[in-house]
C-alpha cells in the first residue's frame, strides 16, 4: 500500500470516529410530555415518602423526585445513601401505591461499577411491571452511569452535569476538568438528559450538553423558576412553588 493511499485511508478512519463522537455528542432531544402539564413541567423534590407522594398526587405535579439507594439486602430503597436504614421504605411500595404519577426521577445516590448491573436489573423489573410509567435514573458517577443498562423503552440516563468542584457557579481550577467531563460524558456514556442546579443553568448549555433537555433543581423561588424557564429547562423540580 503507498503512503498516499495510507494516509488517504487514516483520514477516513479519522473522520468517520470523528462523525461518530459528534453524533453522539449532540445526542437525541427527547420531549418528556404530560397532557395535563404546562411546560416545563414541575415535579416535587424529594418525594421519598407516601405523605410526599400523597402530596404530589393532591398538588396535581407532573412527576417526582426521589433520592434512592441500592441496598444489597432490600434492593432499591427511598434514601439519601444509606443502604442499611430500615425505616425507609422500598422503591416498589412506593410505586405500586401511586401510579398514578407518570414520571419517576430517581437520585440513585450510590450507584458505580460495582452495582451497576444489579441496579440495573431492579430498575428493569420495575419498569415491566408498571409500564406506564417512566424512570430517569440519576447520577454523577461516570463509570456507574456508563454501565448501567438503560435499553428498555420507559427507562433513561440522566447525568448530573456539576459545572464546578464547590458547586457553584463561579469559575475554578477544576473548572475546565468538569467541562471535559460533561463532553466525554455526552460521548461515551451518551445520557438521554442532564440535570444541573438552577443557578447554573445558562443558555450556552448546548456548548456541554448537546441537543439534551436540561433538568434543574431546587427551585422554590417564583423569580428563578421564571429565569431558568426561559433556558429551556424541561423539568423543574421543587419542594413547594
Amino acid at each position: 500500500m503507498s503512503k498516499k493511499i495510507k494516509l488517504v485511508f487514516y483520514f477516513i478512519i479519522s473522520l468517520f470516529i470523528f462523525l461518530i463522537c459528534f453524533y453522539r455528542f449532540y445526542g437525541e432531544k427527547i420531549i418528556l410530555t404530560n397532557d395535563n402539564c404546562d411546560y416545563p413541567m414541575l415535579w416535587l423534590h424529594a418525594a421519598g415518602s407516601q405523605e410526599r407522594l400523597k402530596l404530589a398526587s393532591e398538588k396535581k405535579y407532573c412527576g417526582v423526585e426521589i433520592d434512592t439507594t441500592f441496598s444489597s439486602n432490600r434492593g432499591l430503597i427511598a434514601s439519601y445513601n444509606k443502604p442499611n436504614d430500615t425505616n425507609v421504605p422500598n422503591l416498589e411500595e412506593l410505586i405500586s401505591s401511586n401510579t398514578s404519577i407518570k414520571y419517576w426521577w430517581l437520585d440513585l445516590k450510590n450507584l458505580n461499577y460495582s452495582n451497576a448491573k444489579e441496579s440495573s436489573k431492579l430498575i428493569k423489573d420495575l419498569s415491566l411491571k408498571f409500564k406506564d410509567n417512566f424512570f430517569l435514573i440519576e447520577s454523577h458517577n461516570f463509570i456507574g452511569l456508563w454501565f448501567f443498562d438503560s435499553s428498555q423503552n420507559n427507562i433513561y440516563k440522566t447525568y448530573w452535569l456539576a459545572k464546578g468542584p464547590y458547586k457553584n457557579n463561579k469559575v475554578h481550577l477544576g473548572t475546565p476538568f468538569y467541562y471535559l467531563r460533561s463532553v466525554l460524558a455526552n460521548i461515551i456514556i451518551d445520557p438521554d438528559f442532564v440535570s444541573m442546579f438552577h443557578y447554573q443553568v445558562n443558555h450556552s448549555d448546548f456548548l456541554w450538553i448537546g441537543t439534551r433537555e436540561k433538568l434543574t433543581f431546587t427551585v422554590n423561588k417564583a423569580q428563578d423558576y421564571k429565569k431558568v424557564s426561559k433556558m429551556g429547562v424541561s423539568v423543574i423540580l421543587t419542594d413547594n412553588l
